[in-house]
């Protein structure tokens, strides 16, 4: 379990992400893909190609899945924070939420 200072500091980068995206993506309604280079071992090289052929699917569409699953952990609400929302991460004993 990760502490409440380093929650606190994860989810304020998370903010400037999503106000810097917000920000670059404004006026930009063209979605094009963006390449993304994984250096994995050979377990989960091997893993991922067993998966693949056992699901008739390229390792991109099972990259997609495997985010799209753990994303579905953290809920639309804490990914994509509204600027101006509290914290969503969680609350303290008091009820308090992290960034108060």
């Amino acid at each position: 379990m990760i502490n409440k200072l380093t929650t606190r500091r994860n989810y304020a980068r998370l903010l400037e992400h999503d106000k810097a995206y917000r920000k670059r993506n404004r006026d930009y309604t063209d979605r094009s893909l963006r390449k993304l280079t994984l250096n994995l071992d050979e377990t989960y090289h091997d893993i991922i190609t067993r998966v693949c052929l056992l699901e008739g699917i390229s390792k991109v569409e099972a990259v997609r899945r495997a985010i799209n699953h753990y994303s579905d952990t953290f809920g639309d609400e804490t990914l994509f924070p509204e600027d101006s929302f509290a914290l969503l991460v969680g609350s303290n004993q008091e009820g308090e939420h992290l960034g108060e």
